[in-house]
């Protein structure tokens, strides 16, 4: 059982910062995914805690120890590359025993340990294939098979589902899930780029943005109050839609006036300020097609994807301002017709100039 602490951890090459002060707790048994753009440090920071990078300054600890001067072989982690690092001229069943025959482990163990892992992950029928006889879903478990034979304190899975199409990522994607679901006490960090992966597999979500920590939350968390404009335009699919607005006032009740749009009610509280520049967030599940008098904004639809399910429809308003609409599937409207869209102030988001969550908002 290990937790996993992060105290003031930055990394440097050379004079550039990559990583900037990354400080927090991952509890025993926790399954944290790191995300965010490519370049922002997320793997870099896996590396780290696997010990294949050094730490410029701070401290991470496994189990209040701390590692930063411990080599990479005896921390007790396993880690789970994207290119399944597999022997090739080894079968299934050597592979995923080869650490345990490095750590000169008894035969009997190494096989107790492969078949428990095989029988997790439904790799008994192919121990005796090489891995050029197998998919690349099935690589992937063979690559996690092996992490588990070395019962590790700490799982590391570095975009694991990278290299596979569409159907096998959901299927490896659920695999993960259960394995979470058969070692509820073993410590797992995840690392992708994939917001469906992360939504679906954490418990919490590290996202990282410029080699700064943005916000730690579960994912409804981050869904519901993003911390700042990046998280809001970061989570969610399709991306949050942004428009420029001011705060006004209809008698005492504060207001969002929209630019070249409607307005809509904001929360009561003596943080709203007449005349401030804001920006408001509405994600594309949250409009609805309105008549013309309720309408927050009006966009002309340029694309329109019918998905069975729903309607995704691309709009760009009369201020030139992008806008994209999920709306229930039978919706009819067409390339080059005007839209009128409005939306519930309870699923509002509002940012400050500085990009930050208005501190109006209620918790």
């Amino acid at each position: 059982m290990s937790g996993l602490d992060f105290r003031a951890v930055t990394k440097c090459y050379g004079d550039t910062e990559v990583l900037h002060q990354v400080d927090f707790s991952v509890a025993t048994g926790e399954f944290v995914v790191f995300v965010g753009p490519s370049g922002c440090g997320k793997s870099t920071l896996l590396r780290m805690i696997a010990g294949l990078e050094d730490i410029t300054t701070g401290e991470i600890a496994i189990d209040d120890e701390v590692v930063n001067d411990v080599p990479a072989a005896k921390r007790g982690i396993a880690m789970v590359f994207q290119s399944y690092a597999l022997y090739p001229h080894m079968t299934v069943r050597e592979n995923m025993g080869f650490g345990l025959r490095m750590a000169r482990l008894p035969k009997a163990e190494i096989a107790r340990r492969v078949g428990q892992a095989a029988d997790m992950l439904q790799l008994g029928a192919l121990l005796d294939r090489l891995p050029r006889q197998l998919s690349g879903g099935q690589r992937q478990r063979v690559a996690i098979g092996r992490a588990i034979t070395r019962d590790p304190k700490v799982f590391l899975f570095d975009e694991p589902l990278s290299n596979l199409d569409a159907a096998l990522r959901v299927a490896t994607r659920i695999e993960i899930a259960k394995l979470k679901q058969r070692l509820p006490d073993t410590t797992m960090i995840y690392v992708t780029h994939d917001q469906v992966e992360a939504m679906t597999l954490a418990d919490r979500i590290v996202v990282l943005s410029a080699g700064i920590v943005q916000q730690i939350g579960t994912p409804i968390e981050l869904y519901s109050r993003p911390a700042n404009r990046f998280v809001a335009g970061f989570i969610g699919s399709p991306a949050m839609n942004f428009l420029d607005a001011v705060v006004s006032f209809d008698g005492d009740r504060p207001r969002l006036d929209c630019l070249g749009g409607g307005s809509i009610a904001l929360p009561p509280s003596p943080g709203w300020v007449e005349g401030e520049k804001v920006t408001l967030g509405i994600r594309p599940e949250n409009l609805n097609a309105a008549e013309g008098a309720q309408a927050l904004l009006r966009g002309t639809v340029s694309v329109q994807e019918n998905l069975g399910e729903l309607v995704l429809c691309y709009l760009e308003t009369e201020v030139g301002s992008q806008v994209i609409a999920k709306l229930p599937s039978g919706t009819k409207v067409r390339p080059g017709e005007t839209l009128a869209l409005s939306a519930e102030s309870r699923d509002v988001h509002v940012f400050n100039q500085t990009g930050r969550r208005h501190s109006a908002l209620p918790d």
